[in-house]
């Protein structure tokens, strides 16, 4: 193997040397996969021949009141090319731009800047459509409730809608196994009470777990909502490892969602040889916030040995949120069934609310593996009183994992941590 290894650190690649007493095993990329070499001809295929599912051009009349729900910011869906060339095709169609309206299904996520919303979907669309973006507390109407228990709270406008297109991408999930699908609904138009409820049950339940869609209670929930509120036509994209389209996927928001997933695999789910004894990973595209960036510790688990190391390289551009710090500050070193039970109980969550969802899986975590979180000087110190080791050089971590590592180590180092998983035998 030839070539220093390095990790992605946001737009940059932070390199470093190899201990000599460890041993490389690979350096685990993604496939190579071309971006599409026309994105609008692509998008027009997709929503030409659906996946199980109504063209557009049976789905609307020249009447229709159009909702284009897109992700937000925090995903790197590049809607700013896909909803040009959707609102293309429904004025081909007869609906003119000012029946469509775009929502900006942020969930419970932070709301977007005015520099942000120019970011998600460019100005092309701001100059075209009304763009909103969802607030989960107010606007909402209630639709009944899940078989779950769940009152499903969604955002009244999309509702109001005769026709409802949702805009999306595939990555993992650390409870609902993967992104896209039905999940532009729940979370991203739902309400506060709609969306903690899910995630919280999910919290507690061993199948709603990355990359697992067989039996996730999380997943199904979603898919219910989103059927309930009626999504009538989906677009998921896959994205190559530099976030450019590798294939565009359209029509029922399960069936396209299980294509989708099947092809993002191809591409970032990895088959190795063996557990390496020191994973060297990046945030990479998840580069935001606190437990955003986690979701790589979490990809990681899989092919690191037990009582292994994972060393995780961040720069969490936003920074630790203030609950998240305040939750893990005073709760991080409970174990991970005292964490279950004060979400079952209601004590955390009256407390902490939706954030303390990743608390029981990062504190098992912990326990069977130790964690190093490399990110900038500044968030070093608030990492630490959190529970977790943290350094603010990739070179002071390894020297670190040295002391451990004396003999001999097997190194894994996943470039790409965000969207890759490596799967043993």
């Amino acid at each position: 193997m030839t070539g220093k290894p390095w990790v992605a650190y946001g737009d940059s690649k932070v390199g470093f040397d190899v201990p000599e007493q460890w041993n490389l095993l690979e350096i685990a990329l993604p496939k190579d996969v071309a971006e599409v070499e026309d994105v609008s001809s692509e998008v027009e295929k997709a929503l030409r021949s659906p996946i199980s599912s109504r063209k557009i051009s049976e789905i609307v009349t020249k009447e229709s009141k159009v909702a284009i729900i897109s992700d937000c910011v925090r995903r790197p869906t590049p809607a700013n090319v896909i909803i040009p060339v959707l609102l293309d095709e429904l004025n081909k169609v007869g609906v003119p731009d000012q029946n469509v309206k775009v929502i900006i299904g942020r969930g419970l996520n932070p709301p977007l800047t005015q520099e942000e919303f120019k970011q998600k979907v460019g100005d092309e669309v701001l100059g075209r459509v009304e763009v909103a973006q969802h607030d989960p507390d107010q606007n909402l109407v209630h639709i009944g409730d899940t078989s779950f228990g769940t009152p499903i709270w969604v955002n009244r406008d999309v509702m109001e809608a005769d026709v409802k297109i949702g805009v999306g991408s595939i990555g993992f999930h650390e409870m609902a196994g993967y992104g896209g699908g039905g999940k532009i609904i729940l979370p991203g138009v739902s309400g506060r009470a709609t969306i903690t409820r899910n995630h919280l049950s999910a919290a507690t339940q061993p199948a709603a777990r990355i990359s697992n869609l067989q039996g996730n209670p999380a997943r199904e929930e979603i898919e219910e909502a989103a059927r309930r509120a009626g999504l009538d036509l989906k677009i998921d994209v896959v994205l190559n490892r530099d976030n450019r389209i590798a294939k565009v996927f359209a029509g029922d928001f399960v069936e396209e969602h299980r294509m989708a997933v099947k092809k993002f695999n191809e591409i970032y789910a990895l088959q190795v040889s063996k557990l390496a004894d020191v994973t060297i990973t990046s945030s990479f595209p998840y580069d935001t916030h606190d437990t955003m960036t986690w979701k790589a510790f979490c990809l990681a688990d899989f092919a690191t040995a037990d009582k292994g190391t994972i060393i995780l390289v961040s720069p969490c551009c936003n920074g630790i949120r203030e609950p998240v710090y305040d939750l893990y500050k005073h709760y991080h070193d409970l174990s991970a069934k005292d964490a279950y039970n004060g979400i079952k109980s209601g004590e955390l969550v009256t407390k902490y609310g939706f954030n303390v969802m990743s608390l029981p899986r990062m504190i098992d975590l912990k326990s069977r593996k130790d964690l190093i979180y490399v990110t900038e000087e500044k968030w070093v110190q608030r990492i630490r009183e959190m529970g977790f080791v943290s350094v603010g050089s990739l070179r002071e971590a390894i020297e670190i994992s040295n002391e451990k590592y004396t003999k001999s180590a097997d190194l894994r180092v996943v470039p790409f941590g965000g969207t890759t998983l490596c799967l043993p035998p």
